[in-house]
């Protein structure tokens, strides 16, 4: 449908109010304040500018990725793998470590791995965070590549793994009293009450991030509701972590 000029009780409607549903996205995508109302947009848009250029509306190459090749489940994954195609150079983006002000040791402890089942796990604190909603261009971004807009802390680990392949978590650090990481294997039978507010029997199979006392997150698949990031969240600890490919994929299932 093309949105004319018309003419509404007299009064010339030069536009449009849609729906995210109206203009296509798939309800599993849309942010959850707006899956049943309109589309309300997060930046100044000029008046006038056509709604594909403002939700970046752009043709969009769906890539099925057999189960031995995780190597192309990333934009970089898949920019390698053209480039070796083609015959062509790769040009990875740069980053650096920004404003490293603080001892990690004022907010956190250490981080120990009690299970062959986990290869490397690495954090970071960020402290005067501000939870909010992401800018429109990341909600675009997210969007089109089937994932749903929940704030910006949330939005940027998943950003990042979509662009890297490596998955990233934040815990709010005030659930973590002990002050400490502790990845082991689960105790059998342990409940857990996941992200999505679902309590899961695990077993001893089951690899998962602990304070020590409680478990926080299920090692590659699912944060805890205990330790979600919340609107009052100020200070995070971010995970970067390896784990045994095998057992990850047996969990998720």
């Amino acid at each position: 449908m093309e949105i004319q000029p018309i003419k509404l009780q007299g009064i010339e409607s030069t536009g449009m109010l849609c729906s995210y549903q109206e203009l296509g996205f798939s309800d599993s995508v849309i942010p959850q304040s707006m899956r049943e109302g309109l589309a309300i947009l997060t930046e100044d848009f000029e008046p006038g500018m056509p709604i594909a250029e403002a939700l970046d509306l752009e043709e969009i190459l769906e890539v099925e990725v057999t189960p031995n090749r995780p190597d192309c489940q990333s934009i970089l994954g898949i920019a390698r793998e053209t480039a070796a195609s083609f015959y062509e150079k790769m040009e990875e983006p740069e980053t650096e470590i920004q404003k490293e002000v603080e001892d990690i040791k004022d907010y956190f402890n250490s981080v120990k791995i009690e299970s062959d089942k986990a290869q490397r796990y690495v954090a970071r604190v960020c402290k005067d965070i501000v939870i909010k909603e992401s800018p429109q261009w990341m909600k675009n971004r997210l969007m089109q590549a089937g994932m749903r807009p929940i704030n910006n802390i949330v939005d940027i680990t998943n950003y990042v793994m979509l662009e890297t392949g490596q998955p990233l978590h934040a815990f709010d650090i005030k659930d973590l009293p002990t002050k400490q990481i502790v990845v082991k294997q689960a105790k059998d039978e342990e409940v857990f009450t996941s992200l999505d507010n679902v309590e899961r029997k695990l077993t001893e199979r089951d690899l998962v991030i602990t304070d020590g006392e409680e478990t926080v997150a299920l090692a590659g698949v699912m944060g805890g509701e205990n330790s979600e990031v919340k609107e009052d969240t100020d200070i995070i600890l971010i995970e970067s972590a390896s784990f045994d490919k095998a057992t990850i994929r047996r969990t998720s299932r």
